[in-house]
Order: C-alpha cells, then sequence, then structure tokens
C-alpha cells in the first residue's frame, strides 16, 4: 500500500511541474485517469462583470468576470502596482497559493519540506499544505521550483486531482474518446482534459484545440478555478470538514495515553499536518499494547476492535511506526483468526464474537486488508494466501453492505455500536484499493451518519436503540457516538472527552472520505421535523409454530436452515428464535462454540434437547423456544418502526410496538432529550441496582428493560404501556429471567433548569425546553447512597419510581418553549388540564399482567387512544404503527428495500443507487447535477 501511494504521489509531482522530464531527479510516472461523464454540460456562468476589478482588468477584458471572481473570492489580491498581470505565466507557487486559499485551509509552513522553498517564502504555507495533502511530493532531488511555469495540461490534471480531495472519490477511470483534435487518446492528460472538457471547466481555443504544453496564463487560471468553483460538491465545505478534524487533533493530542493505538495515530497525524507539532513519545515498541495483544493472543471478545486500530496505524504510518512494533502487527495480520468457520488452535477456547452487526463488518474489513496488504503471503490459521483471503472477505463485505442498503441496521440508532460501524466503513473507504468497494461502503457510512444526524440534539444521540447501555445513555458526552457527532455535526458545547476516541480519531485523519452537506444539514436543522424508520426483518418468532424439519416462509429469502444465514441470523441475536434453533445448535456443535464463555447459558437447554445418541430433538427445541419466547429472546432485534420527533429545543423517539412485554437486555424504548445532560426515559427494571464506582452492562436496574412498553408515538407525544408477557422467574433454571414489581424513569433533576411536579406529573424545563411525564401508578423519588450506587456525579433527585406492579402507564410530552411563549406555567397548566383516562383489562395467557386501555387529549397532538391491545388512535382514526417507508422525514422518503434512495433538501442532494452502487452529491451550482 505505502508503495502505491508512493507512486501516485511521485506522479502528481508531473502536474506542478513542466512535462517533460526534469533536469535533475527521475521523471515521474504520469498519473492514473480521472473518470470522464458521459453529458457534457456547460460551464455555470458567473455574474457579469461591472466594474474591473484590476487597472489592467478592463470591464470588456474576455476574463474580466473570473478575474473578478478571483478577488471578491480574496484567491488573489493581484499585485502590488494594482495590476493583475493576466496574460503572465502562472508560476507552481501562485497556483498553490490559489488553491490553498480555495479550500479555506490554514496554512502552517514546514521549512524543511523543500529545499528552495524557505520559512521566509510568502507561498511557503500553501506548498506546505500542497505536500501535507499529498497533493505533490516535489522533484527527485528535494526540490519544489516555486517560480517555474505550469502547463494548461498539468494545471486542468492538478484541478481534477483537486476537486477529487474535495470529495474524496478519486477518479481513476482512463480515457476513452479524444477531447480535442491535439489531445489523441494516448496522450498522457488525455482523461484529465476530457474530465475538464466534460464539466465545462474548459472549451479550449476558437479552432478547437486545447494547446496542452503551452503555459497557462494567470487568466486562464482565473477562468479555470471559477469553472472548478461553479462544480459545488454536495460535500460539507472543504474547509469546515478539515478544521473540524484539526480541532479533534488538537484536543486529542494535548495528552499522550502510550497504551493507545488510536492515540498514537493522532499524534503522528498531526505532526503530519502540522509543522509546528511535535509528537511526544511515537517511538513506542509492541508492549505499549500488551492489552491489545494479550486480547489478540487469547481469542478474546473485542480483539477484532483492537485490530482495526492497529491496522490503521499501519497501514497510515508504517514508515513512521518503531520497526518492532510495525512486524508485530503485520505478524498479527497474517496470525489473526478472521472468521468462526476457520479453524481455532488446539487447546484454544475462542470467545470472540463474531456474529454482532458491528463485528461482522469489520471482521471482514480486517480479512480484506491484511490480504489486501500481503496477497502472496500464506495466513497461518487457514492456510490461504493473502489474494484468497482478500476474495472472501470481498464477498462477505458485499453482502453485509446489500443487507444495510436493503433493510437497514439491526442494532437500530445505537449510541455505542454506530461507532463500531462507523470505523470499519472508513477504515475501508480509506485503505481499500478498489475503489468500487470504497465508493459501497462510502455509501452506507452516509447511511449510519444520515441516522445519527437525524437523532441529534445539542451532541446527544437521544433516539429509541437497538443496544445501548447505561454507561452510555445517560448523558451525550459518555456515547460512543459522541465525538463522531461532535466533529461532524459541531452542535454541542459539550467538549470532548476522549483522547482516543476511535470514531472522532479515524475520521480526523480521513483523507477520501467527505461528508455529504445534506447530512450536516439533516443534523443542525431547528425546525420541527418528524422521522419514521423501518428497520431490519422480522425473525418469525411470533408466527404459528411450525415443526422442524419442516420450516416457515422464509422472509426476503433467507433460510432458517441454511447454514450460510448464520451470520445473517445470529446478526440479528436469533439464536433462540424458534425458526433458527435448529440451524444454531448445529453450528454450535460443527465448530466447537460450547465451550466458549459466549455459548455457556445455551449449555443447560443443549442437555435438555440432546438425544443420547448425540442428535438433537429439533421440535422439543423449537417448542421450549417457542413457549419460551417472550423471556429467552432479550437479544434479539426483529423488525422495527422508530419514530423521531425533533424541533430546536426537544426530541422525542419511540420505538413503535415493538416486542411489547418481551424481556431485552439492551432495548432502550423511547427517550425525552432536552440538552446534552438533561434526558427521561423509562424502564422496567430487572433488579435492584448494583454496587460499585460504575454501571456495569449486566446492570439491568437501568440498562435494557425486563419488559418492553406497547408505544406509540404522534408527533411530540408518547403513550408507553407496560405489561408483562410473562411472570416473574424466581426458581432455576430460570430464575435469571426474575424482575422488580415497579416501573421506573430516569429523571435527573439538577441536569434541568427547574423540575415541578403536580397531579402525577413531573416536569422540566431545560433552556427553551419542556417535558411533562405522567404515571398512572403514583412515583416517588427513589435515593441512592452515592458511596454505594453509581450515581453519575449527580447529587439530586434523578429515580423516579412507580411501585405496586410491574404494569404502567407513562405519558410523555415535550414542546418548544416557544411554542407557549415562554410560559413553563401555562404548559403546565395545560397538560394537568388533559386528565388522561386509564382502564385495567384482564390478565389473559399472553398478557400475565392484564394491560391497559388509555385515552388522553394531548395539548399539542389532540384526541389520543391506544392499548395493551387496542389500536392507536389519533382524533378517532387509526395509525399503523408498521411504517412502510425504509425512512420517511422533510429530507428522504425512500420505500423499504428499494433500490435507489435519495435525500435532498430542493438545494443540495445525495443521490444513491443501489443497483449501480453509484453516489452522488451535488450542489445547486453543479451542472452534472
Amino acid at each position: 500500500m505505502r508503495t502505491r501511494s508512493l507512486i501516485c504521489l511521485t506522479a502528481l509531482a508531473v502536474l506542478l511541474g513542466a512535462v517533460a522530464a526534469p533536469a535533475t531527479g527521475a521523471a515521474p510516472a504520469a498519473p492514473a485517469a480521472p473518470a470522464v461523464p458521459t453529458a457534457a454540460p456547460t460551464a455555470v456562468p458567473l455574474p457579469p462583470c461591472s466594474a474591473g476589478p484590476f487597472s489592467d482588468v478592463a470591464v470588456d477584458h474576455p476574463f474580466c468576470a473570473e478575474i473578478a471572481w478571483l478577488a471578491a473570492e480574496g484567491l488573489s489580491q493581484g499585485y502590488a502596482d494594482g495590476t493583475f498581470r493576466p496574460t503572465a505565466a502562472t508560476s507552481r507557487q501562485a497556483l498553490a497559493s490559489f488553491l490553498a486559499d480555495h479550500a479555506g485551509v490554514a496554512r502552517g509552513c514546514d521549512a524543511a519540506r523543500f529545499t528552495d522553498v524557505t520559512a521566509a517564502s510568502p507561498f511557503c504555507g500553501a506548498i506546505t499544505w500542497l505536500a501535507q495533502t499529498e497533493l505533490t511530493t516535489g522533484y527527485g532531488d528535494g526540490t519544489f521550483r516555486p517560480a517555474d511555469a505550469v502547463t494548461r495540461q498539468a494545471a486542468v490534471a492538478f484541478l481534477a486531482r483537486y476537486a477529487a480531495e474535495l470529495t474524496g472519490e478519486p477518479v481513476t477511470t482512463p480515457c476513452s474518446a479524444a477531447p480535442f483534435p491535439d489531445v489523441p487518446v494516448g496522450h498522457p492528460f488525455c482523461a484529465e482534459i476530457a474530465w475538464a472538457a466534460a464539466v465545462g471547466i474548459t472549451t479550449g481555443y476558437g479552432d478547437g484545440t486545447f494547446r496542452p504544453a503551452v503555459v497557462v496564463s494567470r487568466q486562464a487560471t482565473a477562468a479555470f478555478l471559477a469553472r472548478t468553483d461553479g462544480l459545488g460538491t454536495g460535500f460539507v465545505d472543504y474547509g469546515t470538514f478539515t478544521g473540524r478534524q484539526d480541532d479533534y487533533l488538537a484536543f486529542a493530542t494535548t495528552a499522550r495515553s502510550e497504551s493507545s493505538p488510536i492515540n498514537l495515530l493522532l499524534h503522528l497525524e498531526r505532526a503530519r499536518r502540522d509543522p509546528g507539532f511535535t509528537p511526544v513519545a511515537t517511538d513506542v515498541g509492541p508492549d505499549a499494547f500488551q492489552g491489545a495483544w494479550d486480547k489478540i493472543d487469547g481469542y478474546q471478545d473485542t480483539a477484532d476492535f483492537d485490530m482495526l486500530y492497529l491496522l490503521n496505524l499501519w497501514y497510515g504510518y508504517a514508515d513512521e511506526l518503531d520497526p518492532d512494533l510495525r512486524a508485530r502487527i503485520e505478524s498479527a495480520m497474517l496470525d489473526f483468526e478472521y472468521w468462526y468457520t476457520d479453524p481455532t488452535p488446539a487447546g484454544t477456547v475462542d470467545d470472540r464474537w463474531y456474529w454482532s452487526e458491528n463485528h461482522r463488518i469489520i471482521f471482514h474489513a480486517l480479512e480484506y486488508l491484511a490480504g489486501q496488504a500481503f496477497p502472496t503471503e500464506t495466513f497461518t490459521v487457514t492456510g490461504l494466501t493473502g489474494a484468497e483471503h482478500m476474495a472472501r472477505a470481498q464477498v462477505l463485505i458485499d453482502e453485509w453492505l446489500e443487507e444495510k442498503a436493503r433493510f437497514g441496521f439491526s442494532e437500530w440508532h445505537s449510541d455505542v455500536y454506530y461507532q463500531k460501524d462507523v470505523t470499519p466503513l472508513l477504515t475501508l473507504v480509506e485503505f481499500a484499493e478498489d475503489r468500487d468497494l470504497a465508493e459501497r461502503a462510502s455509501m452506507i457510512l452516509d447511511l449510519v451518519l444520515s441516522d445519527l444526524a437525524l437523532h441529534t440534539l445539542d451532541g446527544n444521540n437521544g433516539a429509541t436503540h437497538g443496544r445501548s447501555y447505561m454507561k452510555d445513555k445517560s448523558i451525550a458526552p459518555d456515547q460512543d457516538v459522541f465525538g463522531v457527532v461532535k466533529l461532524l455535526f459541531d452542535d454541542t458545547s459539550e467538549p470532548y472527552r476522549s483522547t482516543g476516541d476511535a470514531g472522532a480519531g479515524l475520521l480526523a485523519r480521513a483523507r477520501r472520505y467527505r461528508v455529504p452537506e445534506i447530512v450536516r444539514r439533516m443534523a443542525t436543522a431547528d425546525v420541527p421535523m418528524v422521522d419514521v424508520e423501518r428497520m431490519n426483518i422480522p425473525s418469525g418468532v411470533e408466527g404459528p409454530l411450525v415443526a422442524h424439519p419442516s420450516s416457515p416462509t422464509e422472509p426476503y429469502g433467507f433460510d432458517y436452515d441454511d447454514p450460510a444465514n448464520i451470520p445473517f441470523w445470529w446478526e440479528r441475536g436469533a439464536l433462540t428464535a424458534w425458526p433458527v434453533v435448529p440451524t444454531t445448535l448445529d453450528t454450535i456443535e460443527a465448530y466447537d462454540l460450547w465451550d466458549s464463555p459466549s455459548f455457556a447459558d445455551f449449555v443447560a437447554i443443549r442437555d435438555i434437547v440432546k438425544n443420547p445418541d448425540g442428535t438433537y430433538n429439533y421440535p422439543l427445541a423449537q417448542t421450549l423456544a417457542y413457549n419460551l419466547r417472550d423471556l429467552l429472546n432479550i437479544g434479539l432485534l426483529d423488525e422495527v418502526t422508530t419514530y423521531t420527533y425533533r424541533s430546536g429545543d426537544a426530541m422525542l423517539s419511540s420505538a413503535l410496538d415493538y416486542r411489547p412485554g418481551a424481556n431485552g437486555s439492551q432495548y432502550h424504548a423511547w427517550q425525552a432529550t432536552l440538552s446534552a445532560r438533561a434526558v427521561v426515559f423509562t424502564t422496567h427494571p430487572a433488579n435492584l441496582p448494583r454496587n460499585g464506582s460504575r454501571w456495569v452492562d449486566g446492570d439491568r436496574y437501568w440498562t435494557g428493560t425486563a419488559s418492553m412498553p406497547r408505544s406509540a408515538q404522534q408527533g411530540s407525544a408518547g403513550i408507553h404501556i407496560y405489561a408483562p408477557a410473562y411472570e416473574s422467574q424466581t426458581t432455576p433454571p430460570l430464575d435469571a429471567f426474575g424482575y422488580l414489581d415497579e416501573t421506573h424513569a430516569w429523571f435527573p433533576t439538577e441536569e434541568f433548569d427547574e423540575v415541578v411536579q403536580s397531579d402525577g406529573w413531573t416536569f422540566g424545563r431545560k433552556d427553551g425546553g419542556y417535558v411533562a411525564l405522567w404515571s398512572w401508578r403514583p412515583t416517588t423519588w427513589r435515593t441512592h447512597a452515592p458511596e454505594v450506587v453509581n450515581q453519575n456525579g449527580l447529587t439530586e433527585d434523578y429515580d423516579l419510581v412507580a411501585t405496586g406492579g410491574a404494569d404502567n402507564v407513562w405519558l410523555v410530552e415535550v414542546a418548544d418553549a416557544a411554542d407557549w411563549s415562554g410560559d413553563f406555567g401555562a404548559f403546565q397548566a395545560a397538560m394537568v388540564a388533559s386528565a388522561p383516562s386509564v382502564t385495567e383489562t384482564d390478565p389473559t395467557a399472553d398478557l400475565p399482567h392484564g394491560g391497559f386501555d388509555v385515552a388522553w387529549t394531548s395539548p399539542s397532538q389532540g384526541a389520543l387512544s391506544f392499548g395493551s391491545t387496542a389500536p392507536f388512535l389519533v382524533g378517532g382514526s387509526p395509525v399503523d404503527l408498521r411504517g412502510a417507508a425504509r425512512y420517511d422525514n422533510p429530507w428522504m422518503q425512500v420505500p423499504f428495500d428499494s433500490s435507489t434512495a435519495v435525500a435532498g433538501d430542493g438545494d443540495v442532494t445525495l443521490d444513491h443507487d443501489y443497483a449501480t452502487w453509484e453516489r452522488t452529491a451535488c450542489s445547486p451550482f453543479d451542472p452534472r447535477c
């Protein structure tokens, strides 16, 4: 990879120099050719020139408009005598300055970069930026030759490279037709010149020629730049994005964490970009990362996370690493077990979890990029070559990418695992040499970031989550996605917290990936909006039991009995879903997974359903799984419809009618969000809080829920009805499935500006947002001893408990203060006057605790009614709680399982075509769109 990069970068030296070989140093190779659009739109016209911008550029000058634009944009102040000298040749240093100014980047001078560019040069910063972004390597003798003139072919070719830098999309399609008579197909710059002609950057001379070897004039350079600017990109402004990267780099390098590969990477990256920065302790050996090696060598869970960070370190900075560390990373890449079907060394217990959504793509990205790095080497676990590993991994990557394009994300809106999707996708975008694969990864990364953007308020990913933990969700800075959200969207005053944040860290060194502008606008829009999303496919767990060897109809063709579909179904936590149980048992048996701690809880079930001859009684296993489906499937990630209302100051998000009454170890059913720290949600706790100084994943007082509510939401109002579908278990072997006879709310009073209680309602005000929460069962504040139970620094009431039963009704409504003319009292009075009506219903086989029927007239949404089994009515009309569309919001209306997805606001757009895997981001000034 490093060799390939150096070849490409050396080729770029030609673009800023003469076409012929330089007098000293080897002649650089020609650069790869960019893509050529099929259509040839005209250039975007500039406003007419109303006044001569320089003394030697009159209003009737043929390039007056372009030169005036150059001056207005601050890209040129001309010469001290007031002239522009339009026909003078453009020097290499001038072109460097034009482009650096256009990019809008801060530029530090590295006087050691080239032997003929000193700190005294006014162009040193611009030339340094060109080198830092790897758009030039200078000449072989170490010079840059700043005063040399640039030819037309070199200028146009460099603009193609610059456009690729702005968008993160390299252009590599070869030229297929001569764009001008004097530029034949065999010309070394044919493709670049054809690209420039096709997008309207150049029209050539009046006689039809381009004259590629002619020195480019300053007036022609102004025209080229103006037309390149007119293309637009549809991506976040380049200077803004690089500025956000620099902000995180500056924060992350205030400290040196010697055990963190990401922190080392960030120090090396900042040193590469900032000539004035001296990195600290970057010459570390492999012992610095002993914790990572222990996990990798010990086949421990999350070892793939560590390998991903080490792989990024190697791909990005191998030449700068200690040789022993570099060799250790390379050895780990060759010795790693990349998939559960590969042989595990004798005597080793493999406790890695390969199957969740994020782990699948991480393992596949690791395998692909390790194979790419060592295509002819033999990998120790499988005996396959790197090229063979690449081929295997590409099939698996493509399967994963296609699933996400069709069905969305199984770990929906996760404030933890979306970061673990961002990092492998970004790694593929940045380092996969197959640019088509990188493009596909970019498209799915767009979708992850769109989900984050749609569910962000004040840096808080305050949505319902398929998977989350209390250690993450109580405040925004604790969320694993916080660094990603802050870097990309910059919508919170909360400071960065981690100097080794993998998501923010890899984004901070990204070169190829650019965030579409429409995604940024989704995140920062402060007008009221509703987003409804349907994700995933049904597992069939609620369907009528069909005993093996018969099988129920497979959703979307994903056969339950096909071992090849185990990654698909296990990603969705469907190990104990009765349609999948026979294949689950076969897979655990086939790959000796019973010894893994991850499968220890299944051993008791195995012993019940295993026949004396070693075979399995599949019908019995399925019957047990079916009858216990509401308590056993604690990690099942089934088809879900999420509903999110967001305004400028408040957000409310719910999973609609999702597995009501069922147990869920990491589900987060709903949340109201007013700021980074002022959030409200409810859970049905499985246990009293565990003692300790931190929330642990398995403590189900706040993490997950012993039973999911049946939830409905309309706009800013939500109804959440708890009625467990199973009895609390107190005797073995199911005693792990007990729960408390109460529900409770997280309502951290000190994070609000004001909290008031009245008539069963608890009201909160934070900045410009209001929230109202009502419980059918009476509530009290539970006090915990801070020296015994973790409170994350809180000292005032936060745990609002409704005792008396595991069944309850919670109502919630959010509002902007502006909706009530800033009168918090008026909001309270209206909510109290809404007088909810709740009627208990009798217990049934499906609802052993009974349930409720609810009628409520929301001040903002009008008459709402709902029940444990009754439909959701709004104004008396039924509302389907199963969304029909993959996305339905102001920016995107995309059918479920669609082959295309378009996002836009009438100004900028993002277009995904999954049939061809083409990604197009457009601005209103882009003639290609």
